[in-house]
């Protein structure tokens, strides 16, 4: 199964709020993973107002470093709105 991340999901696994979510990750190969550039944007956002922005950018980049990347584009929404209407599911816990 693959997975695309979002932003909530990202946050609950680097601050470890869910023990069920970070063994879903963990045990998924890394290839099966994606997080978007949106997702990403996001997350550099939020560690450039935090109290200590290096230090989180790099625990963010790090762990964004496992996985690929992909775009978000018009199309990107979409499929995304597709498959929330499908009925499908994140990994999110």
């Amino acid at each position: 199964m693959r997975v695309l991340l979002d932003s909530n999901t990202c946050i609950r696994f680097l601050n470890k709020r869910s023990p069920k979510l970070i063994e879903s990750l963990v045990d998924m190969g890394d290839e099966d993973v994606f997080v978007c550039s949106v997702v990403k944007a996001e997350m550099f956002y939020g560690s450039a107002k935090s109290r200590d922005p290096q230090r989180n950018r790099e625990v963010q980049s790090t762990f964004f470093s496992r996985y690929r990347s992909l775009p978000f584009d018009d199309r990107a929404a979409e499929v995304s709105l597709s498959k929330k209407n499908s009925g499908r599911t994140s990994v999110s816990q």
